[in-house]
């Protein structure tokens, strides 16, 4: 998979106006291992062959914003095979700058979701 420019990611937060993804980590989600980019500010387009993640990728921004699949496949479906759980974090400017994850586990089928390292006492609280 090649990342290079121009496609700016904006998602919209009703309260804070658009969302502009600084960076993103995943570990484990669909078919990436491990992923690290930082977007320039310019934004970026994600180039490559057919199976290599280019979609995957956009779900797992999507994944942050909503909680859930952007296909509609459960929580344990979207963890690479032969892994435990996956991870997602993100640095965004959603208003102000934010540190954003979301982790699931499959052993307790367990959610875990952080905004600047605090555990919200609702996932529905994330979504504020």
């Amino acid at each position: 998979m090649t990342v290079t420019a121009p496609l700016q990611s904006t998602a919209v937060d009703e309260t804070a106006g658009p969302a502009i993804l600084e960076s993103i980590s995943l570990r484990d989600f669909r078919n990436l291992t491990r992923v690290s980019l930082e977007v320039p500010r310019e934004g970026m387009a994600i180039v490559g062959d057919n199976g290599h993640g280019k979609t995957n990728l956009l779900e797992a921004i999507y994944y942050l914003q909503l909680l859930r699949s952007a296909r509609g496949a459960r929580d344990q479906d979207i963890v690479r095979f032969g892994a435990q759980g996956f991870h997602i974090g993100a640095e965004a400017i959603v208003g102000r700058h934010v540190t954003l994850t979301a982790a699931f586990q499959r052993a307790g089928k367990r959610k875990k979701v952080t905004v600047d390292g605090v555990e919200p006492p609702r996932l529905s609280d994330r979504l504020k």
